[in-house]
């Protein structure tokens, strides 16, 4: 009876503790294979892109031991990687909504990403159309999906 009393009180601890709170999912419906932690991922800025109507730029870096396959369009000539498979959510009122996205066959493949190293990624960011819209991007791999940070989009206009 002792061990358990114990054992709840470090449980109970445990949820105070900096850091103990729970993985947030950001409203995504499919979280197989998210990973959380292991990586940067955080938006730059955000360009007008005559195709996808703005460009995110994102900072990315895989602290992980092996190499990371990322799905995507390639390397481009200025050395970012355009992501493909890319998912959104955004913030309504106090919660996180997914933004429906439905991809067809693109030429996209998988594309190494070798750890300890940076990283531009390029990811359209057509869902974000206001200004003032708090946003989230996930981006998907071989059995792994990378949560971005959460970021604020400006308004951009074309013309």
């Amino acid at each position: 009876m002792k061990t358990t009393l114990i054992a709840l009180l470090i449980l109970a601890t445990a949820q105070f503790l900096p850091g103990a709170e729970k993985a947030e999912n950001y409203g995504f419906k499919n979280v197989e294979f998210v990973q959380m932690e292991g990586y940067d991922l955080d938006f730059v800025s955000a360009t007008v892109d005559k195709d996808h109507w703005r460009m995110g730029t994102f900072k990315f870096r895989w602290n992980g031991k092996n190499p990371l396959r990322l799905w995507g369009f390639g390397f481009q000539k200025d050395e970012s990687f355009q992501v493909r498979f890319e998912t959104f959510s955004k913030l309504v009122g106090e919660k996180w909504a997914e933004v429906p996205v439905a991809y067809c066959g693109t030429g996209a493949k998988l594309y190494e990403f070798k750890p300890n190293t940076d990283y531009v990624l390029r990811i359209p960011l057509w869902p974000y159309q206001k200004s003032g819209i708090r946003g989230v991007v996930k981006i998907g791999g071989e059995k792994i999906s990378l949560i971005s940070k959460p970021f604020d989009i400006a308004l951009l206009k074309q013309g």
